[in-house]
């Protein structure tokens, strides 16, 4: 029996000195996307990112990760996997821009999102029939005054619905004009963030 932090890969060899820090994930991928969005948001040059091949992992990633859970995090010899662990550990590691409200019972409400997006709307986002039109009637229902998700300053909801909507599968000409027309104008703020527009357009 393997133990959750086994794997069948084996590393040959000990992880090389890190400098700078590297994200690894399967390209394309919703988890992906909204991670390499942070990024850019954080404004943090010094990152790369590696596609990994399932079949062919990195060593450098096996000898640290040796589950292979991914998407992962390498900060110099600090790995991090799970998408909204590694997202979190960005956010207090670069805590300029912030990208969690200050408040707790905000940073609540924004975990409880985020909890539906990762956990329910991008494993849809993965299938070849996406069925999220319900999450988006949901979603139109929490865009605030000026555009604003649940009425806060960005953060890391709207990194995720930043990938979400600009996702090849989102339509929303099939929801009823006034959820469409509150969408669409909250696409249009998203995306006059150069960090969206660098990173999802």
């Amino acid at each position: 029996m393997r133990l959750p932090n086994q794997t069948r890969f084996s590393a040959t060899r000990k992880p090389a000195q890190r400098a700078g820090m590297q994200l690894y994930g399967l390209p394309g991928t919703p988890e992906t996307r909204w991670l390499q969005l942070i990024l850019a948001e954080k404004n943090l040059p010094q990152a790369r990112f590696q596609s990994v091949n399932l079949h062919r992992p990195p060593e450098d990633l096996l000898a640290v990760n040796p589950g292979l859970r991914l998407p992962a995090l390498i900060d110099r010899e600090t790995p991090v996997v799970s998408a909204g662990i590694i997202a979190a550990y960005l956010d207090e590691r670069f805590p300029h821009p912030p990208l969690m409200p200050p408040e707790p019972a905000h940073r609540a409400r924004v975990r409880l999102l985020l909890d539906l997006m990762l956990g329910t709307v991008f494993p849809q986002l993965l299938t070849s029939r996406p069925d999220t039109l319900g999450h988006l009637l949901d979603l139109a229902d929490l865009i605030g005054p000026r555009n604003r998700l649940m009425g806060l300053d960005y953060h890391l909801g709207d990194c995720a619905a930043a990938v979400w909507l600009c996702h090849p599968s989102t339509r929303l000409d099939a929801l009823p004009a006034p959820a469409a027309d509150r969408l669409q104008a909250y696409i249009r703020r998203l995306r006059t963030r150069p960090a969206v527009e660098s990173t999802l357009i």
